[in-house]
């Protein structure tokens, strides 16, 4: 019974110690001006055509 208790207090306590770290942006350099993407910006270009290059994970 013991280790009933010890289970279900760590499995209270896990979600709040592990936690996400913060996305840092890539960055686009065009036409001397700076932009941060944070996400894949031919995302809908691929979606669009069908396909997308050989690497790409949907």
């Amino acid at each position: 019974m013991r280790y009933f208790y010890l289970c279900i207090f760590l499995i209270l306590l896990i979600p709040n110690i592990v936690c996400g770290t913060v996305q840092e942006p890539d960055t686009l350099l065009y036409k001397s001006k700076s932009y941060d993407l944070y996400t894949t910006p031919l995302g809908a270009y691929f979606h669009k055509q069908g396909h997308g290059p050989a690497f790409d994970v949907e």
